[in-house]
């Protein structure tokens, strides 16, 4: 029987790394404080009117992420609950294909970690915390783009950056200039036909996928856009709010997950390793100043780059078993949270997972 480094023969080491798989995801639902989005509503009397937006400040933005109420519409559903069960299906698969690209991309000893740790990184709890949000619209696009990556062509990233500008502009250009930061970071230490094609031409298609976006809401007779009305009346407070509850948003940010960035931040070599980083956190917080839904929009925003450094991470050299060990372990223990204003929430995990699976079966 073919035994391991670890003396354990292979069939029982598999069953392990299996579970350890599962485990990693029950405690990734478990602690994630796991709601519904309280715009559900609203989202799908947005679906019932697009390409025409709904009245009000915080109601006209939905139309301008569109893919979730096109589902909504190419499925014939009318509820609520039709749209939070596709909304939930929709996260599961991101959730999946997230931990997917991972394994995929790390090397072949450091598959199982990779999966754990995107698992547990902040952007499946911030995906579980919102069920039924254009969230999981908008990383279904980056998923897609991910795995388009990896084919090595340019065509195929441009297409892809077309459905993210489509699905969301703001959030998506922003998430794509880090990623390409983050990329450029870790060059080194990610898989050939990766380091090779730069994700930039990702951009382009995001602008044309805007443009796209634009002639079809004009063209229906809306405004252009539904975002920026209500950004700068809130923008003050939302700065003072931040400044009042710095530093639980400084660790909210990559809460467990903070463990990976500053184990790969030790090991980089070079300065210029260290100033790409710190210019993609500088972009990516530029967006949560923008924003009141904190992390939310930085881990958003983050959340393709996350993946392409915990590879990066694990495919350095010259990591211990120790190192590694100690790094997962301050990922399963550290919780992600989220603040909602100066109020975190998601505490209440079991009962918030019990409601929430209420309103998804009910």
């Amino acid at each position: 029987m073919v035994q391991d480094r670890s003396g354990l023969p292979a069939a029982r080491r598999g069953w392990l790394v299996g579970a350890g798989i599962l485990a990693a995801a029950g405690w990734m639902v478990f602690r994630a404080g796991v709601t519904v989005t309280p715009s559900l509503a609203d989202i799908v009397a947005s679906a019932t009117v697009w390409p025409e937006r709904l009245d009000g400040e915080f109601r006209g933005f939905y139309a301008d992420s569109p893919l979730g109420l096109l589902l909504f519409r190419a499925l014939g559903l009318q509820t609520n609950g039709g749209m939070l069960v596709a909304a939930t299906a929709i996260t599961a698969v991101v959730i999946i294909g997230y931990a997917g690209w991972a394994a995929m991309a790390a090397s072949t000893g450091d598959r199982a970690r990779a999966t754990r740790l995107a698992l547990l990184a902040p952007l499946p709890a911030v995906l579980l915390a919102w069920l039924g949000s254009y969230d999981a619209f908008t990383m279904l696009a980056w998923l897609i783009c991910l795995y388009l990556w990896w084919t090595g062509s340019r065509l195929a990233l441009v297409s892809g950056g077309i459905l993210l500008g489509f699905q969301h502009f703001e959030h998506t250009l922003l998430g794509g200039v880090v990623l390409v930061l983050v990329w450029a970071a870790t060059r080194d230490r990610i898989p050939d036909r990766l380091a090779a094609l730069t994700p930039g031409w990702l951009i382009v298609g995001m602008l044309v996928g805007k443009g796209l976006l634009l002639t079809v809401l004009v063209a229906s007779g809306s405004t252009a856009s539904g975002r920026t009305e209500w950004l700068a009346p809130y923008l003050r407070d939302w700065t003072v709010t931040g400044i009042n509850v710095l530093p639980m948003l400084i660790w909210s940010l990559f809460a467990g997950s903070w463990a990976v960035v500053i184990a790969f931040w030790a090991s980089a070599p070079q300065r210029r390793t260290r100033y790409l980083m710190l210019a993609a956190a500088a972009v990516a917080l530029t967006a949560t100043a923008l924003s009141g839904d904190r992390p939310r929009v930085f881990v958003i925003v983050c959340g393709s780059a996350m993946l392409l450094l915990i590879v990066a991470y694990l495919n350095a050299p010259k990591h211990s078993d120790r190192e590694l060990r100690l790094v997962e372990a301050v990922v399963w223990l550290a919780p992600p949270i989220a603040l909602w204003g100066k109020e975190v929430v998601g505490a209440n995990v079991v009962d918030q997972l019990i409601i929430a699976w209420q309103q998804l079966v009910g």
